[in-house]
């Protein structure tokens, strides 16, 4: 049986909160477990992700696919209208703070590739 990603989640916050749960009763303490936020997860168009690593490809630009845990517009837009999203490396892996950093290289490369990407879905 394969879990989807929302499944996935799921069960690693089951499994956290039985871990808590199982060290507060051995300690004989007591806990309060709130979520406060989850995004539940978007599955993009495959047409427009296809289109997205073809262009990758006919760049020249290293890609993978990825899952998109973040909220982004594109998954508000999603619903309205096939959609995908370009991402480019951030040093180190830190996104969305101060301490993000992008080689010039990865911002032009991943640019070429959006472009590249809209031109190629509007012919």
């Amino acid at each position: 049986m394969t879990l989807t990603i929302d499944e996935v989640v799921d069960r690693a916050v089951e499994a956290v909160e039985f871990e808590i749960a199982t060290a507060c009763e051995r300690e004989g303490t007591a806990y309060d477990l709130e979520e406060l936020w989850s995004i539940t997860h978007t599955e993009f168009s495959p047409d427009v992700r296809d289109v997205i690593e073809t262009t990758a490809k006919s760049t020249g630009t290293s890609h993978q696919r990825i899952v998109n845990g973040a909220g982004h517009d594109a998954s508000y837009l999603n619903e309205h209208t096939a959609t995908g999203m370009v991402f480019v490396p951030s040093e180190d892996g830190k996104t969305h703070s101060e301490a993000e950093y992008t080689e010039w290289t990865d911002v032009l490369g991943g640019t070429r590739v959006f472009a590249n990407t809209v031109l190629n879905l509007a012919n």
